[in-house]
């Protein structure tokens, strides 16, 4: 499926059915020339992305715009690279747990401790995404949302605002006492992340998607706590 990274808006063809390319494919075939196509609902290119290096459609995404989620998660297909970000960003979240609970211990000597945290972090991450994904089944199955939901491509959504917390890596290199608001701020950033993708591919509002976004945070810390408590 196909949509208008603007409006959402499934993009079909003449005979009304779906079309694959956001561009004048006959254009192309004839002079190799891209035109992209405009979108019957909003009037807007349907997407522009597609003309984008790759950076800028990056800094798209960290800029929290709808139309790039949309082209990523929708019109593309990015999930080995998606699942390839998570396994590195559950390596640094997992690093990051280390770390600060190893400062005044060699580098080697707390070895096993560090798988430990790997696997709280798998869980804390596991434990956000199922509790979305139950949720949004919960409102499927009791007919309380008419948006029908394509469930693989919603959690390569998750596990991509997941990759948000790769910036803790940064926060552990640069972090003072004066610097504490850094975890704050990528927390806020990955639950921002959550709140979009959920807005964009649970057909949610933007109420239900805030109110699952922050409950499933919430449990994600409580997973983080219990697990801190028991290592």
């Amino acid at each position: 499926m196909t949509v208008c990274v603007n409006c959402g808006v499934e993009v079909l063809d003449e005979k009304g059915e779906e079309k694959r390319e956001v561009y004048d494919e006959k254009l192309y075939k004839s002079t190799g020339i891209i035109k992209l196509i405009e979108c019957t609902q909003c009037k807007d290119y349907v997407d522009k992305y597609i003309e984008y290096e790759g950076c800028l459609v990056l800094l798209d995404l960290a800029l929290q715009h709808p139309p790039a989620y949309r082209h990523s998660l929708i019109n593309q297909e990015h999930r080995t690279l998606i699942y390839k970000m998570a396994f590195l960003t559950l390596i640094v979240d997992s690093y990051c747990r280390w770390a600060m609970d190893s400062a005044d211990r060699q580098f080697f000597e707390r070895e096993f401790e560090f798988y430990a945290k790997f696997g709280l972090a798998v869980s804390s991450l596991l434990v956000n995404i199922s509790i979305c994904l139950l949720i949004v089944s919960f409102y499927q199955l009791f007919k309380m949302s008419s948006v029908a939901v394509n469930y693989p491509r919603l959690f390569d959504g998750l596990l991509l605002s997941f990759c948000t917390r790769f910036l803790q890596l940064l926060a552990l290199l640069w972090g003072t006492e004066s610097t504490q608001f850094l975890w704050w701020f990528v927390d806020f950033i990955y639950l921002l992340t959550s709140f979009n993708v959920l807005r964009i591919l649970s057909g949610f509002g933007e109420i239900q998607s805030a109110a699952v976004a922050v409950v499933s945070h919430l449990a994600l810390h409580l997973v983080d706590f219990n697990g801190h408590l028991l290592l």
